[in-house]
Parts: structure tokens; sequence; C-alpha cells
């Protein structure tokens, strides 16, 4: 019984995270709407937001958090710094090191890009009553922080290899 409860909100959390990153891609295309006068492409707000949260950053550590390779970033850098929303610049305490920063184009983009997300989240939380506003995000931080060390279950746990096309392996009798 407790088995078949916990499958139904196993189900349900799978559809609401479904529609979750369906509606945040939406966002971010409606971001994109709004900026289509700065030229800026996804990956390249991604980098701005990225940079504008993290600070002067290294290009190993843009690409690895957005799952890119070194050389698409340096197109993605590229068009950037010519549109004078990064500035590239020497590490002061090794020369090899090229750290990148939001230039002042940049930072107008991230904090306009942060005022349209706060909008979002203001209108999500704004059907809330404060009780419910802070055990949503009580919960909210447990979920991100368990998210956040890597103590979910791999994707691929409990599944067949995708190339043999097999689905969901059964479980094992006790």
């Amino acid at each position: 019984m407790e088995e078949d409860i916990l499958e139904e909100q196993v189900g349900r959390l799978v559809g609401f995270m479904e529609q979750m990153l369906y509606s945040i891609r939406v966002l971010e295309q409606n971001c994109l709407s709004i900026f289509i006068e700065t030229g800026v492409s996804l990956q390249e707000l991604q980098v701005v937001v990225f940079l504008g949260k993290n600070g002067p950053s290294r290009m190993g550590d843009i690409a690895e958090h957005l799952f890119i390779g070194g050389s698409t970033l340096t197109a993605i850098m590229d068009k950037l710094v010519a549109k004078d929303f990064v500035v590239r610049t020497r590490s002061e305490e090794d020369r090899r090191i090229v750290l990148v920063s939001l230039g002042p184009g940049g930072e107008r983009l991230f904090m306009d890009h942060r005022a349209i997300k706060e909008r979002y989240s203001r209108d999500i939380l704004e059907v809330l009553d404060a009780d419910e506003r802070r055990q949503h995000l009580e919960l909210m931080e447990k979920i991100t922080a368990r998210i956040g060390r890597g103590r979910i279950a791999s994707p691929l746990e409990g599944t067949r290899s995708l190339q043999e096309g097999k689905g969901v392996e059964p479980e094992p009798e006790a």
C-alpha cells in the first residue's frame, strides 16, 4: 500500500518536473525575445548569467557548468566580447590563466534578466500564503541540496542499456 502511494507520488513528481523544465525553457525563450535587440543567443545569455552570479571565471569552469566544449565556449565568448558584454583579462597570479568577467553591457543584461526572473518568482509565490511560501522554500532548499550533492540515483540505474532498447529492468525478487 505504502509502495503504491510512493509510486503514484513519483509519477506526479515526474510530471511536475517535466512541466517545470518546460516552463523554465519558455521563460528563457521569453527573456530572449525581450533581449532580441541585443542579438544575444540562449547560450550567450547563459554565459552572462553564470558570470553575473559567479563573477570573474576561468573558461574551463564556465564550459563545465554549461556542459559545452571549450571550442564552443570560445566562439560564444568571441561574440560576447564583440558585443561588449564580457571582458577577457589575464590573472594577476598566473598570466597563463584568462579570466572572463562581465562588461557594462553584460552587467545590464544580467540585471535585466534577473529582474524578469524575480517577477516570475514573485508571480509563483503570490498564490501562496506566508506559511506556504516558507514551507515551499524550505522544501525547495532541501531538494536542491540533495540534487546538488549528487545524492540522486543515476538516471540509468535500474534500466537496461539504452542501446538494447529494452525499458526498465524488472525488480529483483526478494
